[in-house]
């Protein structure tokens, strides 16, 4: 009974072992599969979480990428629409650029031309009233002695005056004024001349044929001066035209080129579709329309140049002219001086003759001093023509330099141009060297700089690199 006791205990302890044994095992294998579905289900969780991270974050790249491809677009977009405005502004000032300097040519030598215009009919209107009225008064004062003569006469002023009227419509007042004078001075020396003329008419009469062969030849002298001057100003004007109308041609020539070549490549662009090929093309239109509006400038810097080139070599020439005229008027004048000075002094020296001591007999001519000038001559040579000398170009040079330190330009501009006109090269230079730099009271003038410059070097100063600086 105690074994079977003891089976039984050891059977039941075996049964329980075992049972606890299953019952672990069971729970064992319970928990690891739990632990293996949880570790799955974190295993999974974990995927589909990296799955929705790659997800969202190749959604967010995607989206990132449209949205910098779309703000690229815009940039390119609004870049290229900024150029072209920026093209067509550029473009559009370079034809006002060019309307504006065309219109202010054009208006410059329109305004040239009539003040040229100006001066020259009212030139030929005082020589011809004074040439007129001459004549006229000479024709009526031998009226008694040749009727032929005055009809004649009569009959050229009237056609001269004729001529006049239609020229000078617009100074109808002063001419009928001129012509009132004329008239009153006409009759005056007629009623003179005629009284004169009952005692000289075969004097006359020979001055008269004189005096119109020699008026004829000054009237056929001065036509054909004129009629010189008129074919140069047409022919001048003829060449100005034509200048003016080859650049307007050649610039609308490069214009129609170049958009012909910009249709082309645009058209190129569009039909391959391709964005490098429309930019290059763009560049290579932007580089050659570049390349025409340098070549546009060179043309008209090079033809302005050219008619400064004229213009100058006109003015320089006029001043040559104005020069010797000057010249020969001063030698005239000086000469003239001169010969009165001369009178004077032997004159004077006649005068003070008497005053000379007597040489002394025993004194050698080695040992005699040397007798001072007599202070009467010096007051009769100096004080006699003071009042006839020139003012010294020396003298207002260096006023005019001075009053320049002292900061008073414009009055400083006066006097030189007073010692520049005596023939001072330097005040001459100082002009030009002024108008080109300016100063208070003073504009800058490149005009007024070169003209003086130019007298500077006809006036024997070198102004080379006085010129350059300009």
């Amino acid at each position: 009974a105690e074994e079977r006791a003891r089976l039984e205990a050891e059977a039941k302890a075996k049964r329980e072992a075992e049972e606890r044994a299953r019952l672990e095992a069971e729970a064992k294998a319970r928990r690891e599969a739990e632990e293996r579905a949880r570790l799955e289900a974190e295993a999974k969780a974990k995927r589909e979480a990296e799955e929705r991270a790659r997800l969202e974050a190749e959604a967010k790249a995607r989206r990132e990428a449209e949205e910098r491809a779309r703000l690229e677009a815009e940039a390119k977009a609004k870049r290229e629409a900024e150029e072209r405005a920026r093209l067509e502004a550029l473009e559009k000032a370079r034809r006002e650029a060019e309307a504006k300097a065309r219109r202010e040519a054009e208006e410059r030598a329109r305004r040239e031309a009539e003040e040229k215009a100006r001066r020259e009919a009212e030139e030929r209107a005082r020589l011809e009233a004074l040439e007129n009225a001459r004549r006229e008064a000479e024709a009526k004062a031998r009226r008694e002695a040749e009727a032929k003569a005055r009809r004649e006469a009569e009959e050229r002023a009237r056609r001269e005056a004729a001529e006049k009227a239609r020229r000078e419509a617009e100074e109808k007042a002063k001419r009928e004024a001129e012509e009132r004078a004329r008239i009153e001075a006409l009759e005056k020396a007629r009623r003179e001349a005629e009284a004169k003329a009952r005692l000289e008419a075969e004097e006359k009469a020979r001055r008269e044929a004189e005096a119109r062969a020699k008026r004829e030849a000054e009237e056929h002298a001065r036509r054909e001066a004129e009629e010189r001057a008129r074919r140069e100003a047409e022919e001048q004007a003829r060449r100005d035209a034509h200048i003016r109308a080859r650049i307007e041609a050649e610039s609308k020539a490069r214009r129609e080129a170049l958009d012909k070549v910009m249709g082309e490549a645009e058209r190129k662009a569009v039909r391959a579709n391709e964005v490098g090929m429309r930019r290059e093309a763009k560049e290579q239109a932007e580089r050659e329309a570049a390349a025409a509006a340098v070549r546009e400038n060179e043309e008209s810097a090079r033809l302005a140049a050219e008619a400064w080139a004229k213009r100058e070599a006109a003015e320089r020439a006029k001043l040559e002219a104005e020069k010797a005229a000057k010249r020969q008027e001063r030698e005239r004048v000086q000469r003239e001086h001169d010969e009165r000075v001369k009178l004077e002094v032997k004159g004077v020296l006649k005068q003070q003759a008497p005053d000379k001591p007597a040489a002394d007999p025993n004194t050698t001519p080695a040992a005699a001093p040397s007798a001072p000038r007599s202070p009467r001559i010096l007051s009769s040579l100096f004080g006699k023509f003071a009042a006839e000398k020139p003012p010294v170009a020396a003298d207002l040079y260096q006023k005019g330099l001075a009053l320049e330190r002292a900061g008073q330009v414009a009055d400083a501009v006066n006097l030189l141009k007073l010692a520049a006109n005596a023939s001072s090269g330097a005040a001459a230079k100082k002009l030009g060297e002024i108008y080109a730099a300016g100063a208070a009271g003073v504009p800058c003038d490149a005009k007024q700089s070169v003209r003086w410059f130019s007298v500077a070097e006809a006036l024997g100063e070198n102004v080379s690199r006085a010129k350059g600086n300009t």
